[in-house]
């Protein structure tokens, strides 16, 4: 736990905050506003948007950010709190950003290659 607080703090510090930074989100209830029921981040980033206006083509850089470490515990997984927060976010980075993206590395999992060493 130490080392993955650890990990947390430095990344916080060393991300660009010029377009948003890396920002920590937690869902609580009302009725329990210190139990944490999910969490994820959110990392803004430089984009470039492409459009034709009156046929010209145009691009512009906007901030978009990447939502990404999406956890719930598992005594409160299958309650469609990781949901809630996503569209919750999905409403607030609405106001701050042209886009934004969930990353995921959850799917199919790789076969552990044989050991050739």
């Amino acid at each position: 736990m130490e080392q993955y607080i650890g990990r947390e703090i430095h990344l916080a510090n060393i991300i660009d905050t010029e377009h948003g930074g890396m920002k920590c989100w937690i869902l609580t209830s009302s009725a329990e506003p210190y139990r944490i029921l999910c969490s994820c981040e959110t990392t803004g980033k430089p984009a470039f948007v492409r459009s034709v206006k009156g046929g010209k083509e145009q691009a512009r850089e906007v901030t978009s950010y990447v939502i990404g470490n999406v956890f719930t515990l598992e005594q409160n997984r299958g309650n469609g709190y990781a949901s809630v927060m996503l569209d919750l976010l999905a409403q607030r980075l609405a106001t701050e950003c042209e886009f934004d993206a969930l990353y995921s590395d959850v799917g199919k999992v790789r076969p552990q290659l044989p050991e050739i060493w």
